[in-house]
Order: structure tokens, then sequence, then C-alpha cells
């Protein structure tokens, strides 16, 4: 007969000072990554790196879209901001963002990714003026409702870029 040894103490459990905490659960908050709070774009970067890490670049690159038209612009030329903000640079090294927002980009550059244009119920004439940061990307995005049935007005000269997208990004 094999015999069980139980350990009971017959004291008081004053001592161990567990306090209110003793009796918690756990709570779970769903929070928005801080380098996404960081990227000034508002990029949904824990995704799109998850889909890179996963080799699924077409998916990246679709992730990256739906908030950035131009992101191998951006991996080039922004601030990154969002990898001061990392929670990797806590344990090693930050990661880096932009380089993985470039290589995206570049790996998927000969594909055209499918992006369903959003049907809009009132359908308007839009006009964009400026070739700065604002006119290039609100073309791009008017792209999508032109698709759903929208007009864009100007002229065919209106469709030419002079001034910051012609000399104010440097080419390699």
């Amino acid at each position: 007969m094999t015999e069980f040894v139980i350990p009971i103490s017959y004291g008081s459990t004053e001592v161990i000072e567990t306090g209110k905490w003793g009796f918690q659960k756990p709570e779970t908050a769903f929070m928005t990554a801080p380098c996404q709070e960081a990227c000034p774009a508002g990029n949904p970067i824990p995704q799109f790196l998850y889909f890179a890490a996963e080799g699924r670049y077409d998916d990246a690159l679709r992730a990256l879209l739906r908030e950035n038209p131009f992101p191998g612009v951006c991996g080039r030329v922004c601030f990154h901001p969002c990898e001061t903000h990392c929670n990797r640079g806590e344990y090693d090294e930050s990661v880096s963002i932009s380089a993985m927002e470039r290589y995206v980009f570049d790996a998927t550059l000969k594909r055209s990714p499918d992006i369903p244009s959003k049907s809009n119920p009132h359908p308007k004439q839009i006009a964009i003026v400026g070739s700065g940061p604002a006119g290039p990307f609100v073309c791009l995005f008017s792209y999508t409702v032109r698709a759903s049935g929208d007009h864009l007005g100007g002229s065919k000269r209106a469709w030419r870029c002079d001034a910051l997208g012609n000399s104010g990004i440097p080419t390699p």
C-alpha cells in the first residue's frame, strides 16, 4: 500500500500578502500597437508585418494599400517614427518597418493587387488641384471613386505633375 503525503497547514495564511489581487482574473484589452499609433499614414503595421513574415507579400501590400496608396514612396522617404515606438526595441532592436514596407512594395512591383472598389450612393464630380503630397493621394484614392460611378473633372493638362512629384523626391 502506497502512502500519500499531503501538506496541510493548520496556521493562518495572513502572513501571505496577496491582498485583493489574489481573487482577480486577468483582463483582455485589445489596443493599437504603439508603432501603428506613431505611423503618420496610419498603416496597419502588425498586420502587414505578419503577412510579410508568412511570405504573403500580396496580402501585405493589400493591407498597406487600404490606408496608404504609396507604400513604396513612404517606405523610402518617411522619417519612420514607428520604429522608435516599436515594442521590440525594448528587447533588443526595433523592427526596420520602413525597409519592410519598401521590400513588400518592391517584391510585388510586377503584380497589380485586386482591391475591390467601394460603391458610392451619391455620385459627384471631383476635381483634384495640386501635385503636392495631398494631390496624388486624392487622385489614387479617387480611382476607387471612378470605379464606383463618379466622374473626375478637369482638363488634360491637369494630369501633369510639375511640383513635388518631379523634384521633391530624389531618384536613385
